[in-house]
């Protein structure tokens, strides 16, 4: 993996997954090795439901199918708006 990383998350079924600074991410392997994951972003959350992320422009964002099994990976990142009053 390139660079350090400068964000971690754990979440569910032992995932883990990370953003380095040139905000790539990546998603750790059994043993230890790091699988690059298509997109950018600056914060990542795997969790049971899926993957929730913050791109550069502050963005939020979901992806399915990411943390359990393999089925979604070939998914994108969908992006969410929401309204902050």
């Amino acid at each position: 993996m390139p660079g350090r990383l400068m964000q971690i998350d754990g979440g569910f079924s032992d995932s883990v997954w990370g953003v380095n600074q040139q905000h790539q991410i990546w998603k750790q392997k059994p043993k230890g090795r790091w699988l690059r994951i298509a997109g950018s972003l600056k914060h990542v959350s795997p969790g049971q439901g899926g993957v929730w992320g913050v791109d550069r422009s502050n963005n939020i964002v979901y992806r399915d199918g990411m943390c359990d099994n393999h089925s979604g990976m070939k998914a994108l990142f969908l992006m969410f708006k929401f309204d902050v009053y």
